[in-house]
């Protein structure tokens, strides 16, 4: 049989329903809120340093930062020495100066740093601008903000049939929310400023909706989280659908256990249409707590009556959510629907952290994209039902469960996971517990709880199997590699393609991949549009831009993606030089007289810095004057070579090194010099 506890909805001295805080004695409690105000204090540590970096451009922000050094220590003693009354003071001093050193370091992260990072930030500014112009951003072409933000070009959203992304992918708040700033700031930053004020009142919600007892978790889970404070300066959408969402996370049951709906329930609703307004990341949430909310009605009263109350607190989410989207839905429905659902329908390169890595970095499977899309919308349907099954056990599940399910697509984004954390801590916080059930389960009743739960999840597992082992179509081999010298990129390669599956691929494109990231698309100078079954082609590659370059020391892999079929091919990890070099001295740090020698001596070196002992490796060594009008070529004597000539060539002895003598020229000018491993690849 299985027994439930009845609602137990009376106020303590708190304020706060029964929950966890009921769970501890109140000596506990103090403690807890000891030792939490403690690790807070030594977390903002790390946010403080960073902040005191600027003391030379912003004075005035380091010194805030040098202070706040200080004011940590003294909360921190704070916290030990006076009695529990006065705890809430210093939480709200910690608290206070946590919002301070953000504000610090937002400051002296965005000065004189006017570029954003990622085309998402650039494309919702874009749009704000629009708006306010009187525009139609879903209608538009997004690719001049690109420029004009200064994103990297491979930091654009790349598509399987070549292209980038270049329309609004996000609801119509993500851009509303920015407008004000981008008024305020004449549109300096303004993403970028809406992220970083929604990052500090999610900090401050956190802290003012938990209990007493773990309100400095909030503090410790959003303020002193560098991750978070990254994805902010970043102008990460979900960042800004955070606070409303913290505050759908507070006591997320009340709105299912009262017939009418209260005023906390009618701003929770109000607070999660605006989040799904802002982030389609809402829209997960949203699902689940579906299912939450109706679980909890359905605990204390029936069917119709759970029903009536869900039903009334996501319309009114479902209301907000068309009031803000209303004008651009009625400027042209189809863009608008186009728009919100490009994530899920753009055919974006395969990228993130989640099972597609396999594919990616690991070479297992990639010949079925669309099998990762299949399972990732089964997984969602799977921990749907599974946490109707598994409600009463795991209650605040939901707030975690999201980013599970997001774990599994072609684009699996850590951001999408980590954003979410907040959330985990001030749902679990803010559990009422007055749905969770003391379970006497039989073993009847458990197994078929298992057996449902293995039938649901069993089709994944096929699916899943499939998704990695559908071989990729391409099988890749580098053939040769060119550097651009002294600049130490790899700017030109050629590699054999050779097509091992049954199906003709359409036009191939190829990226670099040296740091999980794949490139912009390379240009191909050479090789066929397609590749029949079977065939083999040699392609030539060039780089399009200079972010696109791996080092010459640097391990890299090609990764070859088509729309036709839907696959991404990678090759084996390659690094096309062995050695980097070492040039001692690294300065001379005096002028010399004409005539004058000196001595330089160019060391092996492995990528990693260990001194690498082998004779014969060609050496070149290079100089240029680097002037306020442009490059200048100097005129120093390197090895007896004539004047100026550069570069100079030389062998490694056995130990590794090559020397270099170099005769100082007339001109006072600083010279820099320059080596690097000459050997063609």
């Amino acid at each position: 049989m299985i027994v439930t506890e009845s609602p137990v909805l009376d106020k303590q001295k708190s304020g706060y329903p029964p929950g966890v805080v009921e769970r501890l004695t109140l000596d506990n409690q103090v403690v807890v809120r000891r030792a939490l105000g403690l690790v807070a204090a030594g977390l903002l540590g790390w946010a403080t340093f960073v902040a005191w970096g600027s003391i030379v451009t912003l004075p005035a922000v380091g010194f805030l930062a040098a202070c706040t050094f200080l004011l940590l220590g003294c909360a921190a003693l704070a916290m030990l020495v006076v009695s529990a009354k006065w705890l809430v003071i210093v939480e709200t001093a910690i608290l206070a100066l946590a919002c301070a050193i953000l504000v610090g370091w937002a400051i002296g992260a965005l000065y004189g740093n006017p570029q954003y990072g990622t085309d998402e930030a650039a494309f919702i500014q874009g749009s704000a601008q629009l708006a306010l112009s009187g525009h139609n951003p879903y209608t538009a072409n997004l690719l001049p903000f690109f420029q004009l933000f200064r994103v990297p070009e491979q930091f654009g959203t790349f598509l399987l049939n070549g292209g980038v992304s270049s329309a609004l992918a996000y609801p119509a708040g993500s851009f509303i929310i920015v407008e004000p700033f981008v008024l305020l700031t004449h549109g300096t930053q303004a993403v970028v400023i809406a992220s970083l004020v929604c990052f500090i009142a999610s900090t401050i919600l956190s802290f003012v909706l938990l209990p007493a007892t773990w309100r400095m978790v909030g503090v410790i889970a959003v303020a002193a989280s560098p991750i978070l404070f990254a994805f902010a300066l970043s102008g990460l959408g979900a960042i800004m659908c955070l606070p409303f969402l913290i505050v759908v996370a507070a006591r997320w049951q009340t709105p299912a256990l009262h017939s009418r709906l209260t005023l906390r329930a009618i701003v929770q609703a109000v607070m999660l249409g605006l989040a799904c307004a802002i982030s389609q990341v809402a829209w997960f949430i949203a699902i689940f707590l579906l299912v939450g909310l109706l679980r909890t009605a359905l605990h204390h009263t029936s069917w119709s009556e759970a029903i009536r109350r869900v039903t009334w607190y996501f319309a009114i989410a479902l209301g907000v959510f068309t009031l803000v989207n209303i004008p651009w839905i009625l400027a042209d429905p189809s863009a608008w629907v186009r728009g919100i659902l490009l994530p899920i329908t753009q055919n974006a390169i395969p990228y993130g952290q989640g099972l597609i890595d396999l594919s990616v970095n690991f070479h297992i499977g990639g010949g079925s994209l669309a099998a990762f899309s299949l399972l990732g919308d089964m997984v969602v349907l799977a921990l749907f039902v599974g946490y109707w099954i598994w409600f009463d056990s795991l209650p605040s599940a939901l707030w975690i469960l999201p980013g599970i399910a997001l774990w599994f697509p072609t684009r699996s984004l850590a951001s999408y996971f980590t954003v979410l954390a907040p959330l985990w801590i001030v749902g679990y916080l803010g559990e009422l517990r007055v749905s969770r059930e003391t379970l006497t389960l039989t073993r009847r009743s458990l197994n078929r709880r298992l057996l449902a739960t293995a039938l649901l999840f069993a089709p994944l597992v096929g699916v899943s199997w499939f998704a990695l082992s559908a071989p990729a179509p391409l099988h890749l081999r580098l053939l040769h590699t060119e550097s651009n010298g002294e600049f130490g990129g790899i700017w030109k390669f050629s590699v054999r393609v050779a097509n091992t599956s049954s199906s003709t691929v359409h036009h191939p494109e190829f990226s670099v991949n040296a740091s999980g990231h794949a490139s912009s698309f390379w240009i191909q100078t050479k090789g066929p549009n397609e590749l029949k079954p079977h065939t083999s082609a040699v392609f030539g590659l060039e780089s399009p831009n200079v972010g696109s370059m791996p080092g010459i020391t640097q391990p890299f892999s090609i990764q070859v993606v088509s729309a036709a079929p839907g696959s991404v091919s990678v090759s084996s990890t390659m690094t096309p030089e062995p050695f980097a070099t070492y040039l001692s001295p690294n300065s001379v740090g005096r002028v010399l007289t004409p005539g004058q020698k000196i001595w330089f001596k160019v060391a092996l070196r492995s990528p990693y810095g260990a001194i690498v002992k082998k004779a014969n490796v060609r050496i070149a060594l290079g100089q240029i004057i680097y002037a306020q009008q442009g490059l200048v070529l100097s005129d120093a004597r390197i090895n007896g070579a004539p004047y100026g000539q550069t570069p100079v060539y030389a062998r490694t002895n056995t130990d590794g090194i090559a020397l270099f003598h170099v005769t100082a020229p007339r001109q006072s000018s600083p010279i820099y010099f320059q080596s690097w491993v000459s050997e063609r690849s």
